[in-house]
């Protein structure tokens, strides 16, 4: 005894469906979001370095400049 062909039929989209476009268009979903995660984590790692150097460049400045320095007198 066979089975009916309505059950091949229905089990046939499940063989087919991850070895097309289907797998094709979600790998290139992945690699492509995964791209965007690199990049993202590059950039975040650059700006807290930016930030950083953009916090100890007024106390640089402080420390050479401004630290020796006594009172300033008001001329009038």
């Amino acid at each position: 005894m066979s089975a009916p062909p309505a059950a091949t039929s229905r089990h046939e989209p499940r063989t087919t469906l991850f070895t097309g476009e289907t797998l094709n268009g979600l790998l290139l979903n992945a690699w492509g979001w995964s791209v965007i995660g690199s990049i993202a984590t590059l950039a975040g790692f650059i700006l807290i370095l930016l930030g950083a150097a953009l916090f100890l460049l007024p106390l640089a400045n402080w420390q050479l400049n401004l630290r020796g320095r006594g009172p300033v007198a008001a001329s009038a």
